[in-house]
């Protein structure tokens, strides 16, 4: 288990925009007990830049980035997959 929950200031302002919908919730209490994810939220880990980052897709087209840091879960961001990964 974890000992808290971090939300970056940008995930806070993209959480009132999609809403705290039943599917992540799900997803947030498999993350809070540190569970693996259901393969269907393809969950992955990040490259480059953001390897410390996993992203997972809440909805087909809601993806969210977290990370595990010390004991605390990192909720990074939350959106479409053109929002989060402009080329």
């Amino acid at each position: 288990m974890i000992k808290g929950i971090v939300r970056t200031t940008i995930f806070e302002k993209e959480l009132k925009r999609y809403g705290l919908s039943v599917e992540l919730i799900k997803v947030l209490n498999y993350l809070i007990e540190r569970q693996a994810l259901p393969q269907k939220y393809n969950n992955h880990r990040l490259q480059g830049k953001y390897s410390d980052f996993y992203d997972c897709h809440v909805k087909p087209d809601l993806i969210l980035i977290y990370r595990y840091k010390d004991d605390y879960l990192e909720l990074a961001r939350l959106g479409t997959h053109s929002e989060l990964f402009k080329c």
